[in-house]
């Protein structure tokens, strides 16, 4: 169980901030793919809630809220619905900020800070503070492409207890203006996830049969939660609902 939140990772989402964009909210919240953010943010005065039902060997439901601030800048919380024989429990907060205008045509820079609380039966808890910098290039082709890189530094406490850097990218392609796919990677890294441990990997893709409303399905590792390995790929379902607040 420890292992998911090292690696940020139990659910995979691919969710829209509004159906005219391909990306949507990460497992903590900010705009991005499954679990890596983009350099991309809600509207301002823009809301979105989203939840998954992952079908690993315990139940487990991730939920998440984002708020679009101002221009740019965007706020939002987390909270893991699970039922464990260890009464496991995570909630986490998050805050993420585009810089303005465009370096070169297409490409956008963000940076962003995530918190994430983690705690367990038996006194076991674990803090997870991680600060990142994203970058996004849109290939305005005939389907649009959003390849994106970034890292991020982790510090955990705790019982934890490690810090590190880790590399993270992702791709997403609307095929039709309803439909988007995509697919993503997180390097791993020794000190944080321990050794031998998996590449995290999630390929899945969202449909939005209506205005303000997604739904996703995707396949994702390292989030078996309850399983005898919690490397298993499994896989998920999900909806959200974003709508603007000044409308």
């Amino acid at each position: 169980m420890k292992k998911l939140l090292l690696l940020g990772i139990a659910a995979a989402v691919l969710t829209a901030a509004a159906p005219a964009h391909a990306e949507g909210l990460t497992l903590t919240g900010e705009t991005g793919v499954a679990r890596t953010p983009v350099a991309m943010a809600l509207a301002p005065m823009s809301f979105a809630v989203a939840a998954d039902y992952v079908a690993s060997e315990e139940l487990f439901v991730p939920a998440r809220a984002e708020f679009g601030v101002i221009e740019g800048l965007e706020i939002g919380i987390n909270y893991w619905f699970a039922d464990t024989r260890n009464n496991w429990t995570q909630w986490g907060l998050n805050a993420k900020y585009v810089i303005p205008g465009e370096f070169v045509e297409g490409l956008g820079i963000a940076a962003g800070v995530n918190y994430q609380s983690e705690s367990a039966d038996g006194g076991w808890n674990a803090d997870l503070i991680k600060v990142y910098g994203v970058a996004s290039y849109t290939l305005d082709a005939r389907i649009p492409i959003i390849p994106s890189g970034g890292f991020s530094y982790e510090i955990q406490s705790g019982d934890k207890d490690q810090s590190g850097v880790r590399l993270f990218g992702s791709v997403l392609a609307k095929l039709m203006p309803k439909l988007a796919v995509g697919a993503e990677f997180i390097f791993a890294n020794e000190d944080l996830d321990g050794d031998e441990a998996d590449a995290s990997l999630w390929f899945g893709a969202r449909f939005a049969p209506m205005e303000n409303l997604s739904l996703q399905a995707g396949v994702i590792n390292n989030a078996n939660v309850g399983g005898n390995d919690p490397s298993d790929y499994v896989f998920h379902i999900g909806a959200q609902y974003a709508f603007n607040l000044a409308r």
